[in-house]
């Protein structure tokens, strides 16, 4: 949040349910560097639901990110909360 991420309703109930899942949630500021090495990185919106995040540009770089098995879980399991 203090990053500008607005706290958002789908945000909020993809945390909540990922810790149901039983997976541990943490908040915090990270570098690209970081994201850039993370395992998997997905993005929340109230449009979109779950968005798994392939790749990262900062100016002219470009870095792909391969896509993790917990982006898909994650989406099934938040379409059944939403009934889509």
């Amino acid at each position: 949040i203090s990053a500008g991420c607005l706290e958002g309703v789908t945000r909020k109930a993809v945390m909540q349910m990922a810790k149901k899942l039983g997976y541990k949630i943490s908040e915090k500021n990270i570098t690209l560097l970081k994201m850039i090495k993370a395992d998997e990185i997905f993005i929340s919106s109230s449009l979109k639901t779950i968005i798994g995040v392939n790749r990262i540009i900062k100016g002219r770089q470009k870095y792909k990110i391969t896509t993790g098995p917990l982006t898909p879980v994650f989406i099934e399991q938040f379409h059944k909360i939403i009934q889509i």
